[in-house]
């Protein structure tokens, strides 16, 4: 009765109450559960086709190269959760290309051969000691540097 109640329209949100939610549910999920390797058509329920498209960035000139589920009836276009994550990254990365997103100014340090900068304490909470990062050279002052975990 209570998933018949939720799944209607008529539902109040407002004036919810714990009796009208039913018993409690729970779910497994298995190790690759985002990482689809196939999906099905929500609209017409036929399989999708897994294929690579460009992507516009927001207030960008830039386009993203990624791979999505298309349905070839439909013309419908979904992400799988580890495609997502991806193009979360990419426009992470061209938000801050574009200067619209929060920064930290740093001093540029060298010890000899090497230059050193720090990160502020507000980004490596949760962090360890000798941690490796990886750095992506972008350009001859830009870099992407990612802590591997």
């Amino acid at each position: 009765m209570a998933n018949k109640t939720i799944q209607t329209d008529e539902m109040n949100f407002e004036n919810l109450k714990e009796e009208d939610l039913g018993e409690e549910v729970k779910f497994t999920f298995s190790k690759d559960v985002f990482g689809d390797k196939s999906l099905t058509c929500w609209e017409c329920g036929s399989k999708m086709k897994r294929i690579k498209t460009l992507i516009d960035l927001p207030s960008t000139d830039l386009k993203a190269a990624i791979e999505v589920f298309k349905c070839e009836k439909c013309n419908v276009e979904y992400l799988n959760g580890e495609q997502a994550k991806k193009y979360d990254k990419v426009l992470m990365i061209a938000k801050a290309f574009s200067k619209k997103g929060f920064m930290f100014e740093r001093s540029l340090n060298s010890d000899g051969d090497n230059y050193l900068f720090r990160f502020p304490a507000q980004l490596t909470k949760g962090w360890k000691k000798h941690q490796k990062v990886d750095i992506n050279p972008l350009s001859a002052t830009d870099f992407f540097v990612s802590v591997k975990e």
